[in-house]
């Protein structure tokens, strides 16, 4: 789900807290509300009309910088974005305005978070926190912040510390009765991404229905919210194969979002969409999609935004399920070289990006290239994500895969055993994409000598199979 952060409470607050309405801050929340339906450009202009009709004197000065920075991280112009906040947290210190402070302060963190600077994100959110503790008044947004904490923590390899910082969060919301609330809606949706880290799937879809029922609630069936709600819950079915009930979030995302003008949600929702149709085999329609959510990407956030990476990325996926290696190998160095420049060298980003392109040259049967890659990748994401993550798992039975080509059978074995413990984990021991894992295992075993597990583990994979088509067979309606 996107991370919206407050712009428009924000300048609401700076206008409340000084009692006028002056033109500067008037176009500083048309900025903020043009940003609201995805018009990013309209909505840079008048931040910046309002920033330069506001002197160095003017009141509203912080409140302007903190919305126009604000929208740079919306749009990933993190350079753009860190020192406008940070001048607006200059000017902040010594006005002593701790809602807007704290506001300001969780956008500055939010900005390094993306950019894998963690250790500096969590301080600015822990001041944040203690400057909202004093107004007690605002219990939503203490939440809001405790969520993006726990978000934080599970970044850092702390779920037990991203557990309890949730259930802070909800448990003010459950003591302010604030069940209806787009604050509420916001946390759960950090719920669920906790819930699905740490291997709860079903009950991370269970918070994001309710979810999404809040936002129905507040503003009908078509808002933009309802779409952004709709999208991760999506995602959600994707994760476990549910590509059905996922088509149908995401159609629904991409009918609301065709009726407002063109958004990044909308290129979101295009991209996961054309996901779905590639792994049901509707392999040029998904490329289709994905090629819109791509140009829609680079025409509202530019050329080197990281979500322009990803759908090169997803792209080069379809075109490999096409067979077409060389037009998806340059989408790769594509996606990778302007995910370098937003990243740091250990960020998962980079190391998903080496994932995917040891995938492509083991298609390509470039098995030492594929070793190299894989295996850095395994080290990057082993370093920066919880074990529990699915990129972990994937990398390393990508690895154990190419090993076992290359005939390398000892270290092959223990990296898919290590790499099934974790997908097993993530997904479940009855999920169908464990099978093919399991077979190619089972292969190694054998050359091993190692026969009994060698049998066990086929009778799972076997057993996998004969549930799946169990399960189509019963889903066919000709069935």
């Amino acid at each position: 789900m996107m991370q919206r952060h407050c712009l428009v409470i924000c300048i609401v607050l700076a206008v409340s807290a000084r009692g006028q309405t002056p033109g500067p801050l008037e176009k500083a929340a048309s900025g903020a509300e043009l940003l609201r339906h995805g018009r990013h450009s309209e909505s840079e202009n008048q931040f910046k009309e309002a920033l330069a009709n506001c002197s160095s004197e003017c009141q509203q000065l912080p409140a302007i910088l903190n919305g126009l920075g604000g929208l740079y991280y919306e749009i990933g112009r993190y350079g753009e974005a860190e020192p406008l906040l940070l001048q607006a947290l200059d000017l902040l210190s010594r006005e002593q305005d701790n809602r807007l402070q704290a506001a300001a302060l969780g956008n500055l963190a939010a900005v390094y978070r993306v950019q894998g600077r963690l250790t500096e994100a969590k301080p600015l959110y822990e001041h944040a926190l203690r400057l909202q503790g004093e107004n007690a008044e605002d219990p939503l947004q203490s939440s809001s912040m405790l969520a993006r904490m726990a978000l934080l923590a599970q970044d850092m390899g702390d779920p037990s510390g991203a557990e309890k910082l949730i259930q802070r969060a909800l448990t003010g919301l459950e003591r302010n009765d604030t069940e209806g609330t787009a604050e509420t809606a916001g946390t759960l949706g950090a719920w669920a991404a906790i819930l699905e880290s740490e291997g709860h799937p079903q009950q991370a879809e269970e918070v994001l229905r309710r979810a999404l029922a809040i936002r129905q609630r507040i503003s009908g069936p078509n808002d933009i919210s309802i779409a952004d709600a709709l999208n991760t819950l999506g995602v959600s079915y994707s994760h476990r194969s549910q590509w059905s009930e996922a088509e149908a979030s995401f159609r629904r995302a991409v009918a609301i979002l065709h009726t407002n003008p063109p958004s990044s949600l909308l290129a979101a929702a295009l991209n996961n969409l054309g996901t779905v149709w590639r792994a049901v085999g509707r392999r040029k329609e998904a490329e289709d999609s994905i090629r819109q959510a791509v140009a829609l990407w680079e025409l509202l956030l530019g050329q080197n935004h990281p979500n322009v990476a990803a759908g090169f990325t997803n792209l080069a996926a379809s075109l490999e399920a096409r067979g077409r290696y060389e037009e998806a190998s340059r989408l790769l160095d594509k996606a990778r070289a302007i995910d370098e420049r937003n990243f740091p060298a250990n960020h998962p980003r980079i190391g998903i990006d080496l994932s995917r392109a040891g995938t492509l040259a083991k298609l390509r049967k470039h098995y030492a290239e594929a070793e190299t890659l894989f295996l850095h990748s395994a080290i990057i994401l082993e370093n920066a994500l919880l074990s529990s993550d699915p990129e972990v798992g994937a990398a390393l039975l990508n690895l154990a895969d190419v090993l076992r080509l290359e005939k390398k059978f000892g270290p092959s074995g223990a990296t898919y055993k290590r790499g099934l413990a974790m997908l097993t984990s993530a997904w479940g021991p009855d999920d169908i994409r464990l099978a093919p894992w399991l077979e190619a295992y089972v292969s190694v075993l054998r050359q091993q000598g190692e026969f009994a597990e060698a049998g066990r583990l086929e009778i799972q994979a076997t057993r996998l199979r004969a549930n799946e088509r169990r399960r189509k067979g019963s889903s066919d309606p000709k069935a």
